[in-house]
């Protein structure tokens, strides 16, 4: 994967891998699939890949988008949340309770 690549770019390139679905942020760490409408504790979503993105024009344009696979339909897909100051709550708390069983 490329150093010099953005976040549109990381979304293109997961599409093309298969990761075509998308999942939403919601309350209290949860995430929801957008296929079958499964509401997943985050601390239970393994991360099946990860891009980071810093915001290196604004510090408050930081984002992470996170290529996951639905532990209930399968359905892959994709999550895009805002970390540092600037971020959403709901993001964070996701953010935090995400588990990278990649290592």
């Amino acid at each position: 994967m490329p150093t010099d690549e953005t976040s549109a770019g990381a979304l293109a390139r997961f599409a093309a891998e298969g990761y075509d679905g998308s999942f939403l942020v919601r309350p209290g760490g949860m995430i929801e699939c957008a296929k079958c409408h499964a509401v997943l504790d985050a601390s239970r979503v393994q991360i099946d890949q990860i891009r980071i993105f810093e915001g290196n024009e604004d510090p408050d344009d930081r984002e992470v988008v996170v290529a996951i696979t639905c532990g209930v339909c399968g359905e892959r897909g994709v999550l895009v949340l805002g970390y540092g100051s600037a971020a959403n709550p709901d993001d964070q708390d996701v953010l935090a309770k995400l588990n990278d069983g990649r290592r």
